[in-house]
């Protein structure tokens, strides 16, 4: 028998989106990020969380392809779940938080097979909450465990230490890095295909 959840709602992209809280570790306001060579565009960048190392996905952008444009109200959900032999902690950049709401069992329906604006895969269900369909987001699916693993292996390839280093702010330095981290790591045979 399906039992009641309680989701924290936001929006990504102009759609409601809802998240199981017992994914959720916090949310965090938009800050700089450290970019990573040879990462797929929705790989925003990583986080240093007190020590851990968080990649940030760029949610629109994994979805649609589209990245976030970042506002006042643009934000970071910290989520962990279960990989293959342990907890994994991504960020998810998205374009605003609401809130914390209860969706009775009876208000939620399955994945629907066809019609949906995005992969069915990265659903876990619809919930219908005050006439508005909340799209129920499956936050292990975001990022494969293949993904995670070059995230983690690019990060040893090019000798970033997250926990002793201040975080980049993007500008031209940081570009010259990335240039340099990318000659690095193609030099390397059979580290990393190229983009």
């Amino acid at each position: 028998m399906a039992e009641d959840k309680q989701i924290l709602s936001f929006i990504c992209g102009e759609q409601n989106f809802g998240l199981d809280i017992s994914f959720l570790r916090e949310i965090i306001e938009n800050q700089t990020l450290t970019q990573i060579p040879l990462m797929p565009d929705h790989i925003r960048g990583v986080l240093n969380l007190r020590g851990n190392v968080v990649p940030v996905i760029d949610l629109k952008a994994r979805l649609w392809n589209i990245p976030t444009r970042i506002s006042k109200l643009t934000c970071i959900l910290v989520v962990e779940f279960h990989g293959k032999d342990s907890t994994e902690t991504l960020g998810l950049l998205v374009d605003s938080v609401n809130e914390v709401i209860r969706v009775p069992a009876d208000h939620m329906e399955h994945t629907p097979e066809l019609g949906a604006r995005i992969r069915t895969d990265f659903m876990d269900g619809i919930a219908k909450v005050n006439d508005e369909f909340i799209i129920l987001l499956r936050a292990d699916m975001v990022l494969n465990l293949d993904e995670l693993a070059r995230v983690h292996e690019t990060l040893k390839l090019t000798g970033k230490d997250l926990r002793s280093e201040e975080l980049s702010d993007g500008g031209d330095d940081n570009e010259t890095d990335q240039a340099k981290s990318e000659e690095s790591i193609r030099s390397q045979s059979g580290a990393l295909p190229e983009s």
